[in-house]
C-alpha cells in the first residue's frame, strides 16, 4: 500500500450490504455450470454462438460484477474512511436489479429472444446507477486518498463498458443498429482488462502487502499504471488509432504487474502456508499463460486464424485469472468482515475467534483445488468440446458449490459465535434492584 496511507479497518457498512452481494457469486456460477452441461460442446464451438454470449454474462455479470459491487461497499470505506450514500438503503433494490437484469440478457442472448433484451438493459441500467449514486461521491472526493485513483480508473472503464454493451445489446434487441464484431472486441477489452483489470490492480496493491505480508508495490506501478493502461486501451479502440503502441502498452503493463506480482509473493515476510496465496500464484500464471499464447500469434500465424484462439483467451483471462482472484478474495473478504463485525459487537466482553477459525484453511485449499482443476477442464475442453465440455462444468459446479458452502460456514459461525458472546454478557450483567415502594 501507499506509504503513509493510512487505513480505516473500522469503517464499513452493515454487514448485509456487501454480504447479500458475495453470497450471489456462486449462485451464478452454478447457474453458469448447469447452462454449460445442458449445452455441451455447442457452448464451446465459437464464441459468436447464442449460449456462448449468455453463459459469458453469467460469469461477467453474475460473478464479476457481483462480487466487485459487494466489494467495493467494503473496500472503499477503509480506504477512504468515508461510508458510501444510503449503501443500506440503496443496495438491496441495486442487487435485485442486478440478478434479475443479468438473468434476462443471459436469457436473451442464449435463446436469441429480443423482447428479454430489451427487458433486461433498462433493469441492467437502473442497478448501475443505484450503485453510481452510492459509490461515486466517494470516489470522486477531493479528499478520498491516493489508494482510490485505480478504481476511479475501473469506474471509467465500467462506463465504457457499458456504453459499448449497450449499443450492442440494442443491436441484439432487433432495433436496427449495426452489429459490428469489432465492438464486441473492444467491449471485451474495456470489460476484463479496463474493469476487472484495474480492480484487480487496486486491491492487489492493498490486500498482498496487508494478508500475504509482502513488500508494497513499487510506487511508480502503483501511480503510472492505471492511466497508461487506460490510454493503451484508449489506443486499441480507436478507428484509425496506434493500435501498435496501444498494444505494446497494455501488454507490457498486463506483464510488468503479474512478474512484480510474483516476484513479492515469494518476498513475502510470512512463510506459513496460506491458500490465499497458491490462488494469487495460479491467478498471474494464468495472466501470463494468456500473454504468451495472444503474442505466439506473430511467430505463428495459424493462430489468428483458429477459432479457438478468441474462446482459449477468454478462459485463460475470465476464470484462469479473474475469477481466481475473485474466488480466493471472497473467502478471504467474508471471514475478514464478519470476524470485524464480530469484534465491534463481542468486546471488550469476549475475544472474537481468529480468520482461521471462522474458515478453516482445509475448506478453502479445497476449492483451491476443484477451481484450478475445472479451469485446467475449461481451457482443455474449448480444444476437444465433445469429450471434456460436460466434465468440465461439472468440475465447475462442484467448485462454485464448495464456495457457496464456505461462505455460508463462514456466516453460521458468525452467528453462532455472536449468539454465544450475546449470552454470556447477558449472564454477566447484574441484575437491577427491586424498586422501593
Amino acid at each position: 500500500m501507499s506509504a503513509g496511507q493510512r487505513l480505516r479497518l473500522d469503517a464499513g457498512p452493515p454487514l448485509a450490504v456487501p454480504l447479500r452481494f458475495l453470497l450471489t457469486v456462486p449462485l451464478f456460477g452454478l447457474l453458469a455450470a448447469a447452462v454449460l452441461a445442458w449445452s455441451g460442446p455447442a457452448a464451446l464451438a465459437s464464441r459468436w454462438m447464442p449460449v456462448t454470449l449468455g453463459l459469458t454474462h453469467l460469469l461477467t455479470l453474475g460473478m464479476l460484477l457481483m462480487a466487485m459491487a459487494g466489494a467495493l461497499f467494503q473496500v472503499l470505506p477503509v480506504l477512504s474512511g468515508r461510508q458510501p450514500w444510503r449503501a443500506a438503503t440503496l443496495a438491496p433494490p441495486a442487487h435485485a436489479l442486478l440478478c434479475t437484469g443479468t438473468l434476462a440478457l443471459a436469457e436473451g442472448l442464449g435463446l436469441s429472444q429480443p423482447w428479454l433484451i430489451r427487458l433486461a438493459l433498462p433493469l441492467l441500467l437502473a442497478a448501475l446507477a443505484l450503485l453510481a449514486a452510492t459509490v461515486l461521491p466517494v470516489l470522486l472526493a477531493r479528499r478520498a486518498g491516493g489508494g482510490l485513483a485505480p478504481l476511479r480508473g475501473a469506474a471509467l472503464a465500467l462506463t465504457v463498458t457499458v456504453l459499448l454493451g449497450l449499443w450492442l445489446g440494442l443491436g441484439h434487441a432487433d432495433l436496427e443498429l449495426p452489429l459490428a464484431r469489432h465492438w464486441t472486441d473492444r467491449h471485451a477489452l474495456w470489460g476484463l482488462l479496463g474493469m476487472a483489470g484495474l480492480t484487480v490492480f487496486a486491491v492487489g496493491s492493498q490486500v498482498v502487502p496487508m494478508f500475504l505480508v509482502t513488500p508494497a508495490y513499487p510506487r511508480a506501478l502503483q501511480r503510472l499504471g492505471p492511466p497508461a493502461l487506460l490510454l493503451g486501451l484508449l489506443l486499441l479502440s480507436l478507428p484509425a488509432g496506434p493500435a501498435g503502441v496501444g498494444a505494446l502498452l497494455v501488454v507490457g503493463l498486463v506483464l510488468t504487474f503479474a512478474v512484480t506480482t510474483l516476484i513479492l509473493l515469494r518476498r513475502r515476510r510470512r512463510r506459513t502456508p496460506d491458500p490465499l496465496l497458491a490462488y494469487w500464484v495460479l491467478a498471474m500464471l494464468a495472466l501470463l499463460a494468456a500473454l504468451l499464447l495472444w503474442l505466439a500469434r506473430w511467430p505463428w500465424p495459424v493462430l489468428s486464424g483458429a477459432s479457438r484462439l478468441p474462446l482459449s483467451l477468454g478462459v485463460l483471462l475470465l476464470i484462469g485469472a479473474v475469477l481466481t482472484l475473485v474466488c480466493g478474495m471472497l473467502h478471504k473478504i467474508t471471514a475478514f468482515l464478519c470476524w470485524l463485525h464480530l469484534s465491534r459487537q463481542v468486546r471488550p466482553q469476549s475475544m472474537p475467534p481468529n480468520l482461521k477459525e471462522l474458515l478453516p484453511d482445509k475448506r478453502v485449499w479445497w476449492h483451491w483445488r476443484l477451481h484450478a482443476l475445472s479451469s485446467a477442464l475449461l481451457l482443455a475442453a474449448v480444444w476437444q468440446p465433445e469429450r471434456l465440455a460436460r466434465p468440465a462444468a461439472l468440475a465447475f459446479a462442484l467448485a462454485c458449490a464448495v464456495l457457496l458452502a464456505n461462505l455460508l460456514h463462514v456466516l453460521q459461525r458468525y452467528r453462532r459465535w455472536l449468539d454465544q458472546a450475546m449470552a454470556h454478557s447477558a449472564r454477566r450483567e447484574p441484575t437491577s434492584p427491586l424498586p422501593v415502594p
